[in-house]
């Protein structure tokens, strides 16, 4: 199937061929080639690339394709596959070639050079409309991954510091920095935006600031946190935050009038990003490091206002014992006595009274439960004192003769 063996995925063209660009021309390896219209648009892909086997593009997150020279016109009807005609300007594109040769675009249409270019959320197949090389890394800021294909491997840019950690230390890939004119690129993108050059920018428009209160949070799972969020632009322009998580399903986030919410799903690690924008620029992204742990029981806290007591053989003296459970579980209080002959003890609504029995040394253990799981048990250590009775006198008789 056509659509099998020739629909480009990222994992497929890692073992495609590299190819040579120029400002006015394409250089085409045999093979495949990963190439960029640049300024020019393609008006006919049948006359302008007639030497080609196969042309893919990949626009508003669809795949067509176009066989100029007619070696797979028969392949792409059979199995309906959409087509193209022509190329715009600024748009990356695969080329299939038998053999090597050289396609020049001095005839085609030419824009007017530009430092702006369009993404839309998700993966843009691209290439720059301007004329010389740029330095991407001193030209654009939040790059979550670009990729091109150079030199017969893939090499990727990026400035977010999850992937690129991600990619140094599991991958081999190498990075870079240099995009020529004609060069084609896939951009990754969060969001619909219009990305702007550095060197394209108005100097007056400030990049809009994102400052949150807390960058690493724990959360249960099945649980929510808020936090709060403060949005800043000195322009004054309006501002989005685009709210991004690396795994959804383990935690999401929801951004709305000055809070972040962020639902926590199943056990594990992610990280939420926050990427302002003014309607013309991103400001500089964020991260939450978030993780999430299996939704636990916490231990009722049984608290005592004294740990040790003296009391009289038949008195008794009441402790403050105050309970919590961070659950709002009904809590219940368990009282033993080490020795019940010398001393013993109740628990009610929130107070233990502990009764002298005998003179001796005893203690007293309360033990809280919330029903499901026993809290730290506390205990009271009692000392209970004899009690000194006055003598009494027993006559025999009551008459003295």
């Amino acid at each position: 199937m056509l659509i099998k063996k020739y629909s480009l995925s990222l994992v497929a063209v890692l073992y495609l061929s590299a190819n040579i660009v120029a400002s006015t021309s394409l250089s085409i390896n045999k093979g495949w080639n990963l190439v960029g219209s640049n300024k020019y648009n393609i008006e006919n892909i049948q006359n302008t690339l007639q030497d080609i086997d196969l042309v893919w593009v990949f626009e508003d997150g669809k795949w067509k394709v176009n066989s100029p020279n007619g070696t797979y016109t028969k392949n792409i009807e059979d199995e309906d596959i959409p087509t193209i005609n022509s190329i715009k300007s600024g748009m990356g594109f695969w080329i299939k070639s038998a053999k090597s040769l050289t396609i020049p675009l001095d005839k085609e249409q030419k824009e007017s050079p530009t430092k702006i270019f369009s993404v839309r959320e998700g993966w843009n197949l691209l290439s720059l409309k301007n004329d010389t090389d740029i330095n991407i890394s001193k030209e654009l800021n939040n790059v979550y991954i670009m990729w091109k294909f150079q030199d017969g491997e893939w090499v990727y840019y990026t400035t977010n510091k999850i992937v690129k950690n991600f990619l140094t230390k599991n991958t081999s890939f190498k990075s870079f920095e240099i995009l020529k004119p004609t060069d084609g690129f896939w951009y990754r993108s969060l969001s619909n935006k219009d990305v702007i050059l550095k060197s394209g920018k108005l100097p007056i428009d400030h990049e809009p600031v994102v400052n949150i209160d807390k960058t690493n949070v724990i959360i249960e799972e099945n649980k929510d946190l808020k936090l709060d969020v403060k949005l800043y632009d000195e322009d004054n322009d309006s501002i989005t935050l685009n709210v991004q998580s690396l795994d959804p399903n383990i935690a999401i986030a929801d951004y709305k009038n000055g809070s972040l919410e962020i639902s926590a799903k199943k056990e594990g690690v992610t990280v939420i990003t926050l990427i302002p924008n003014d309607g013309q620029i991103d400001g500089v992204t964020k991260y939450i490091y978030v993780t999430v742990k299996k939704d636990f029981n916490h231990a009722p806290i049984l608290t005592l206002s004294k740990d040790s007591i003296s009391l009289k053989e038949g008195d008794s003296i009441d402790i403050n014992a105050s309970v919590k459970d961070d659950d709002g579980d009904n809590v219940t209080v368990t009282v033993t006595s080490a020795n019940s002959e010398i001393a013993k003890a109740t628990y009610k609504d929130g107070k233990v009274t502990i009764d002298g029995i005998k003179a001796g040394l005893t203690s007293i253990k309360l033990t809280p439960n919330d029903g499901k799981i026993d809290g730290v048990a506390k205990y009271i250590k009692v000392k209970v004192e004899k009690v000194n009775y006055a003598p009494t006198l027993t006559l025999s008789t009551d008459k003295v003769e």
